[in-house]
């Protein structure tokens, strides 16, 4: 959003911070369908040209009760699809002792150490498994160096 609102005007974008703010507060979100302060504060917020009129407490936190049950049902949906559509990308696996595999490694880069991630390895072995801790965690023994790692598949 300050990408889009700043656009070649790079040199004053953080005078428009209080704006910004403003239209994130109180954009819908695609999950929830409703604002950030409404879910938050209760209620939406006042645009300046609105007229404050007073609404009874025991109303307000009704509608907040019954936002929040609407809220709690809708996230559940979205989160039921969100993992439908990781897991059809899944592959289950599960090997056996004595299985070569290759292990995968997610190298993370270190100035201190001259290290680019970019540029590591990310994968080594041949390795053996030596022992099947769980169906998701083996013992690992690389086949021409012998050293043992324990690691797991998630």
């Amino acid at each position: 959003m300050v990408a889009s609102y700043v656009e070649t005007r790079h040199g004053n974008w953080d005078r428009h911070l209080e704006v910004l703010g403003f239209a994130l507060r109180t954009a819908v979100s695609e999950t929830t369908c409703h604002n950030p302060a409404r879910l938050f504060l209760g209620h939406e917020i006042a645009f300046p040209w609105d007229t404050m009129v007073q609404q009874d407490v025991w109303t307000r936190a009704e509608e907040y009760s019954l936002l929040s049950d609407l809220v709690k049902a809708k996230v559940k949906v979205v989160q039921e699809r969100q993992k439908w559509n990781y897991d059809r990308r899944r592959m289950h696996q599960e090997f056996n002792v004595g299985d070569r595999v290759w292990l995968r490694l997610r190298p993370l880069s270190s100035a201190d150490h001259n290290r680019i991630a970019k540029f590591m390895p990310k994968w080594r072995g041949p390795c053996r498994i030596i022992l099947k801790l769980s169906p998701l965690v083996y013992e690992l023994q690389e086949v021409e160096l012998c050293w043992v790692l324990t690691t797991s598949l998630t």
